[in-house]
């Protein structure tokens, strides 16, 4: 039973649900969807791959590979920056080779020249289980006749050669020479405007990933009546320990706010809002340190970051029962 609807981009998406197979296209037309449905119906009646209809028979791997993103559209995916160049390469690569003779033989012969050209065996672990991916979904998906045996048996040929394997376990931290030389290079950057130096240290200090270090995706806002006035607090820079209140930060946090509330700020920009920074020690975890410490009679309850509220009340309940059990005769 096929189903058209028109998307809230004003095109037109096809489905097609029949003999336990569903495939969906999305068209610019009304009337080449219903067309395209029709046909596909047809088909699957038929036993021919779905594949070929509407836009010829698969031959080439450069189809295939054009057949998996066009898919990936339908569905609303969207293929990232480091698949899309790989999808790219690929295409370059093989994208010509029709897929009979997409054989063991010529992959092997893929493997060796990019291992030639300098790609070393995770590389091409990644590119083959691309290939792999590619011809899996096209045989599951579109019902494509794919030689998926080959690519297995050239995988196990590489990787006996030693062109594909793992990659290499990272077995020490980078020296302080190499370090200031990488913030050197940033610092140096006339045009830099994301602080890459502090971001450096950072990552090496907590082993936290990129995106986790610069997501910006995920900003918090804190709004707290103060007698007439709005507190707006948020944003943190991680390194320096000079507490000096940037001027840009009050127009980010201006900025923030009117989105929050849907609204313009009153008096957010027109020179009555002032601006307060001050340090905030932080563990990389947020996980704070409440115990004893060095010497007799000092304790330490610190390292809290932006939870100090949240968890104020269980560290010092924490921090007393420490200091009672050290009290006891």
């Amino acid at each position: 039973m096929a189903a058209i609807v028109k998307l809230p981009s004003g095109r037109w998406r096809a489905q097609v649900r029949r003999n336990k197979k569903y495939v969906s296209r999305t068209f610019l037309r009304n009337a080449d969807a219903t067309s395209w449905a029709k046909e596909t119906e047809l088909a699957i009646d038929k036993g021919l791959s779905i594949a070929t209809v509407g836009s010829g028979p698969i031959k080439s791997f450069g189809q295939v590979i054009d057949l998996h993103v066009r898919d990936m559209h339908d569905v609303g995916k969207v293929i990232r920056r480091s698949k899309q160049a790989v999808l790219e390469a690929l295409k370059r690569e093989l994208g010509a080779t029709l897929l009979k003779n997409l054989n063991r033989t010529t992959l092997i012969d893929y493997g060796k020249r990019r291992a030639k050209a300098g790609a070393v065996p995770a590389t091409l672990a990644i590119d083959f289980s691309f290939i792999g991916t590619l011809l899996t979904d096209a045989a599951a998906v579109h019902g494509v006749d794919v030689p998926l045996e080959d690519v297995k048996l050239a995988r196990v040929a590489l990787t006996r050669l030693g062109l594909i394997g793992k990659s290499q376990e990272r077995d020490r931290r980078p020296t302080q020479e190499e370090l200031d030389r990488l913030t050197d290079y940033f610092d140096g950057k006339e045009r830099q405007y994301t602080p890459m130096s502090r971001i450096v240290r950072f990552a090496v200090a907590t082993a936290m990933r990129l995106e986790e270090i610069c997501s910006v995706l995920k900003r918090k806002l804190v709004f707290a009546r103060v007698g007439s006035e709005l507190r707006i607090a948020g944003l943190a820079d991680v390194g320096p320990r000079d507490p000096e209140f940037k001027d840009d930060r009050l127009q980010t946090l201006s900025s923030l706010s009117q989105q929050a509330f849907d609204a313009p700020m009153i008096n957010g920009i027109d020179g009555t809002a002032s601006g307060w920074a001050g340090n905030r020690p932080c563990t990389p975890s947020s996980r704070p340190l409440t115990t004893r410490g060095h010497l007799p009679g000092v304790y330490l309850n610190m390292g809290h970051g932006t939870l100090g509220w949240t968890l104020g009340l269980g560290s010092a309940q924490k921090l007393a029962s420490i200091i009672a059990e050290d009290m006891k005769p």
